[in-house]
């Protein structure tokens, strides 16, 4: 029988991934593709040591799940597999790794009294702006929740007042009274801003910290609406209130939110990443290159050959081909990448070639036996 060299039943079975992989220059590019689908994304690298690396996966501009490149035991320098990180506790402890690495610092969040503090400068500095301007508007003594009640206190201030109202009619009634419920609004926003302060400084997570957030970004929009009145702008009638310290607190807490809610983000989404994960990966088995991790010291090239990983299976096809050795390992390990039925008709072909093969110890082992010393019978 023509014997059949190792190289060229590896080939047999590469063949149909060449095209294919073409396209791809690394295993975590591989993964993140099989997850994304058509979608496009883009990825973060992240090594901690010089054993792995992550790729921190983002599509349409949100990050999404992580990818996980790291050598096949017992096979480090020959092949490496990606994979998607689907425990919680791993994600966890990756993510926090990375962001810390990028900058995050939980220390930032010391600075959350002094914030506090702006916002209450502001509002103090705020009241005695009010009190001025509703003196004018005759909202110290009245009350202004409706046209009637606005008109009724503006009528109040004969000599101010009034003489403007009578000129401008329902305009300078309608910026009153949109003056009036800003007010509210913002007394209501800095009680709320009291209440989550609290609630954040004894229990400083991501949740608590979003909701400060939003309190402080709702009081300052609140604050420039009451700035952008007409009572201040067209008519000129009060002057502005002072919003220099909560233009403060918002760029102190925007700093803040830069640094240290990646961290204490870090439980929530690794919950979503692999979650994420997990739902688009089902249950395939990880992808499997020939080379050492990017970007490592020494790296040698990937042959750009997606693999399933089989190491058991891979191991004993090994092990019937003959020496476990680099060549037979690659051809292991490609048998191996076909799944399900596949896996039991490549290793039967194997099998079968290699016992019929003129080197291995099937049907032509007694061709290869020492030649016998005994003469057939007659032979002189």
């Amino acid at each position: 029988m023509r014997q059949i060299s190792k190289s060229a039943l590896l080939l047999l079975f590469f063949i149909p991934h060449l095209a294919f992989s073409a396209y791809f220059a690394q295993p975590a590019y591989l993964a993140a593709s099989r997850i994304a689908g058509n979608q496009t994304f883009t990825y973060l690298n992240f090594t901690p040591d010089n054993v792995s690396a992550y790729y921190l996966v983002s599509m349409g501009g949100e990050e999404k799940f992580l990818v996980w490149v790291h050598p096949v035991l017992p096979m480090e320098g020959l092949f490496v597999a990606a994979e998607p990180v689907l425990e919680e506790s791993h994600a966890a402890s990756i993510l926090a790794q990375m962001y810390s690495s990028n900058g995050a610092d939980i220390s930032a969040l010391l600075q959350l009294g002094q914030t506090h503090a702006l916002v209450q400068k502001f509002s103090a500095s705020r009241k005695s702006d009010e009190r001025k301007c509703d003196i004018y508007l005759g909202l110290d003594e009245h009350n202004c929740t409706d046209f009637d009640s606005c008109q009724k206190a503006c009528y109040s201030r004969t000599s101010f007042c009034q003489p403007l109202a009578l000129g401008i009619g329902r305009p300078l009634i309608g910026a009153i009274m949109n003056y009036s419920d800003g007010k509210r609004n913002i007394t209501s926003l800095l009680e709320t801003e009291e209440v989550i302060y609290a609630l954040l400084m004894a229990n400083q997570s991501a949740g608590n910290f979003d909701a400060y957030w939003q309190a402080v970004l709702a009081i300052d929009a609140n604050a420039g609406k009451i700035n952008s009145n007409p009572l201040f702008t067209a008519y000129q009638l009060c002057y502005p209130i002072n919003a220099s310290a909560l233009s403060a607190a918002k760029q102190l807490l925007a700093s803040m939110r830069a640094k240290a809610y990646p961290l204490l983000a870090v439980k929530t989404r690794a919950r979503d990443y692999t979650e994420f994960a997990r739902a688009r990966w089902n249950n395939s088995l990880p992808i499997i290159v020939q080379g050492e991790i990017p970007g490592r010291a020494g790296a040698s090239n990937f042959s750009l050959i997606p693999l399933a990983r089989q190491a058991g299976g891979a191991a004993f096809i090994a092990n019937m081909i003959g020496p476990f050795d680099e060549s037979s390992l690659q051809l292991a390990a490609a048998l191996a990448a076909l799944s399900g039925v596949g896996i039991g008709i490549a290793m039967a072909v194997a099998y079968a070639i290699v016992r019929h093969s003129p080197r291995s110890g099937g049907a032509s082992r007694s061709a290869r036996q020492k030649p016998s010393s005994a003469k057939p019978d007659g032979a002189p």
